[in-house]
């Protein structure tokens, strides 16, 4: 079984077509498993940029918006 360092969400996670259950339901799985990391693309906007931000810090995931951050993994700073 794969154990990542971390999950880094590239954004167009979700859209306004789709429900977003399956992105809840890989947020309860993995969030408190693994530091993750997201941004958001040009799906959330149809959703709603501020939700989709929500949703994602509300499962404890680092949201980055134009903002940089330092995180160690495994001893080393990225």
């Amino acid at each position: 079984r794969n154990k990542p360092d971390a999950i880094l969400f590239s954004g167009d996670i979700e859209d306004d077509i789709i429900s977003n259950q399956g992105v809840i339901d890989l947020l309860e799985g993995i969030s408190d498993a693994y530091p993750c990391y997201y941004v958001t693309g040009n799906h959330e906007v149809s959703r709603g940029i501020n939700d989709a931000k929500n949703l994602f810090n509300s499962y404890g995931v680092k949201v980055l918006d134009g903002d940089c951050i330092l995180s160690e993994l495994n001893g080393q700073q990225i």
